[in-house]
């Protein structure tokens, strides 16, 4: 049995922004492209733990799960597209024993 529990196309690049101590001025940096293919193992149950670090931050918990369960580093998640959280939660949430999509209702 494969682990692979879907693939997702990013809608926007992960850029991660610095300031210059010295002279204030930001830049940018993408870390990864719109489009990068995100891969999403089947979480296993102590991929889900991280969950209990977050009660009641549902978000945060997201975020951590997805770091865990996905080919993108920590940072990397914490700097996705609000669109790409919830299209990855959405993912997550469909293939969740009872789970359903968190978009728009039907």
């Amino acid at each position: 049995m494969t682990r692979i529990l879907g693939t997702y196309k990013l809608k926007y690049p992960i850029i991660r922004e610095t300031r210059s101590a010295e002279t204030g001025e930001v830049s940018e940096e993408t870390l990864r492209e719109a489009g990068f293919c995100v891969v999403l193992k089947r979480p296993r149950g102590k991929d889900m733990r991280v969950m209990d670090q977050y009660e009641g931050r549902e978000i945060s918990g997201s975020i951590a799960l997805i770091a865990k369960i996905t080919n993108l580093s920590e940072e990397e998640a914490e700097l996705l597209d609000g669109e790409d959280i919830g299209e990855l939660g959405n993912l997550l949430g469909k293939n969740a024993p009872g789970g359903q999509t968190t978009g728009e209702p039907a």
